[in-house]
C-alpha cells in the first residue's frame, strides 16, 4: 500500500484585474512531497456557473494553464486544488481577480437617463445639493 501525502496548495498566477468578457490565462503549479505526478488541477472560477474545470496531468512542479473570462463586473476568487495520481487532494490555493466597473459607461447611462427624463435630473440635483 502506497501512502500518499497531499500536494502543496496550488500557486495560481495570472492577472489580478481585467475587463469583462475578456479571456485571461492563469497558471496553476503544485509540488508533491512524494514526487508523485499531479493527475489534475481542479479549478473553480468563482463565477455563478458553479462549474469546475479539470486540467492535467502534469509532473510535480509543472505548470498547468487554463483561460477564463469574467462576465460580470465584480471581484472573483479563483480556487484550485491539486489531485495526485493516487487521488489525494491538496488544500485550495486562491487568487482574487477584480473586474472593475467601467465608470465611463455608468456616466453615459446616467446622462442618457437624465436626458430622457429632465425632471429626474432636477430631482437628483436637488438631492445631491442637500
Amino acid at each position: 500500500m502506497t501512502i500518499s501525502n497531499p500536494s502543496d496548495a496550488p500557486v495560481i498566477t495570472g492577472p489580478n484585474s481585467g475587463k469583462p468578457e475578456t479571456f485571461y490565462e492563469f497558471g496553476f503549479t503544485s509540488s508533491d512531497p512524494n514526487g508523485d505526478d499531479i493527475a489534475e488541477y481542479i479549478v473553480k472560477w468563482g463565477d455563478d456557473s458553479g462549474k469546475e474545470k479539470s486540467i492535467g496531468p502534469f509532473a510535480s512542479g509543472e505548470e498547468g494553464k487554463a483561460s477564463h473570462s469574467g462576465d460580470d463586473k465584480r471581484t472573483y476568487t479563483i480556487q484550485a486544488k491539486a489531485k495526485d495520481i493516487y487521488g489525494t487532494e491538496s488544500i485550495r490555493g486562491f487568487l482574487i481577480v477584480n473586474i472593475p466597473r467601467n465608470k465611463a459607461s455608468l456616466s453615459s447611462l446616467l446622462l442618457w437617463i437624465t436626458g430622457r427624463f429632465p425632471m429626474l435630473e432636477r430631482l437628483l440635483s436637488f438631492i445631491i445639493v442637500m
